[in-house]
């Protein structure tokens, strides 16, 4: 099969141009940092003037960064092409070429001053190889990057097509909805989905969501997920530290501590994957989708239920659970022109019969009991979230909605139910999914 490559449109607002503007090289270590940027010659200036020569010391320090360069992009035409050209079969060198342009190469280190003076590299694409973790801290505010991409060297290969796919706009992506307990059936849905050979390079979520997407961003595969959630949801039960209620119903203090042992300080943009989660802020009522920074922040944000926790402050900004304005943010991702995109949607929904009536209670039958306070307060905060459906309908290239049936929202030792749940959905979707999202 042929596959035909097309640039992805430039993101709003991003400094357009010839792809050789755009190309800046980061190298260096823990001593020091260089940073050489390729731009179009300058005209020379008019009116006779003479310049003043570069020094002997900085024509060396120039040709010797110039030798890194040329040592990387090397190994890039060497080693990255030929993998990558196995990804697309039937596409020619030629034809891949230009998936390297526009794009920031980073080793990690502190951001030089000088970064500021490029504004042309705004809105690039940031690349970091074999970064040490917390390496790339502050790079992605500098830059505000239009994706982040880490390559290892232990799986150069395998990352330098992953980039390859996301910049040629035909890398897919999943989002991972809202639903408390219920969340635990994307475990399931990404167990099936990676065995059927689907390459998933790319993660959104809020809420639950965000917490199954940012342990599979992170490398983990479903049985680690799983064994982590178990871990941390069933047997520590992070939201079991009641307190007197004043600002919510728990203190935190074992919510903050489950974040900090299953994320640590990794940075997003220093994911294997993409990821990206929502959080709404409190004060305007918007749904605030973190791209990059801290990843345990940004989880910590997203499934911040109010009133069972505190709002979380960072600066003059509060946050809450971003399923309280969009349960499934499809749009976000598909926003990014980087491929398909599957949504797996689990929003809790009160049982309907076929014609979409609230079903009817047949004679005789057992008057059905409340729900929990926590079922309850949920169901409530998630009436006024977006139209997850209709999100779908518009930007999602499969939809896939597992039927976790019988587990409650704060239900989180019925992990394995839920779970299974979502591989039975995942299998049934998977007979109806385009062309494309298999490989």
């Amino acid at each position: 099969m042929q596959t035909e490559l097309k640039p992805r449109a430039p993101r709003a607002g991003a400094t357009t141009g010839s792809p050789d503007d755009r190309v800046a090289v980061v190298t260096g270590g823990a001593t020091g940092i260089g940073l050489t940027t390729v731009r179009p010659a300058a005209a020379e200036p008019s009116g006779g003037t003479i310049r003043r020569g570069p020094s002997p010391r900085t024509v060396l320090a120039v040709a010797a960064l110039g030798g890194a360069v040329a040592y990387i992009d090397a190994t890039i035409v060497n080693i990255a092409f030929p993998d990558i050209a196995r990804s697309f079969p039937g596409t020619s060198l030629s034809a891949l070429s230009w998936v390297l342009n526009a794009y920031n190469m980073a080793a990690g280190g502190p951001v030089p001053p000088v970064l500021g003076h490029y504004p042309e590299l705004h809105g690039c694409d940031l690349v970091a190889y074999d970064a040490a973790p917390g390496a790339l801290e502050g790079w992605a505010a500098a830059l505000d990057p239009a994706g982040s991409h880490l390559i290892r060297e232990a799986e150069f290969g395998a990352d330098i097509a992953r980039m390859a796919r996301r910049l040629a706009g035909i890398s897919v992506g999943i989002v991972l909805s809202g639903g408390g307990a219920r969340a635990f059936a994307h475990i399931g849905v990404l167990q099936e989905l990676t065995a059927a050979g689907a390459r998933i390079d790319r993660v959104a979520g809020v809420s639950m969501g965000a917490v199954i997407g940012a342990l599979f961003a992170m490398g983990h595969d479903a049985d680690e997920i799983d064994a982590i959630c178990f871990e941390e949801w069933v047997r520590r039960r992070p939201l079991s530290d009641f307190a007197v209620p004043r600002h919510s119903l728990i203190r935190g203090d074992r919510f903050r501590s489950m974040l900090d042992r299953t994320f640590g300080t990794t940075l997003i943009e220093e994911l294997p994957r993409s990821f990206m989660c929502g959080s709404t802020e409190l004060r305007s009522g918007r749904l605030e989708i973190a791209r990059y920074g801290p990843l345990w922040e940004a989880v910590g944000f997203s499934i911040n239920l109010p009133v069972i926790g505190p709002p979380q402050v960072r600066g003059r900004q509060m946050f809450i659970d971003g399923s309280l304005v969009d349960n499934l943010p499809v749009k976000a991702l598909a926003d990014m022109g980087e491929g398909p995109v599957i949504a797996v949607d689990v929003k809790a929904a009160f049982e309907r019969s076929k014609n979409g009536q609230a079903a009817v209670r047949a004679p005789g039958a057992q008057t059905p009991r409340p729900p929990s306070l926590g079922e309850t307060l949920t169901r409530v905060l998630l009436l006024g979230s977006e139209n997850t459906a209709e999100a779908a309908r518009r930007h999602a290239d499969l939809l896939i909605k597992p039927r976790a049936e019988g587990v409650g929202l704060l239900e989180f030792h019925q992990l394995d139910t839920a779970r299974e749940a979502g591989r039975a959905a995942a299998r049934e979707a998977l007979e109806r999914a385009p062309a494309g999202l298999i490989a």
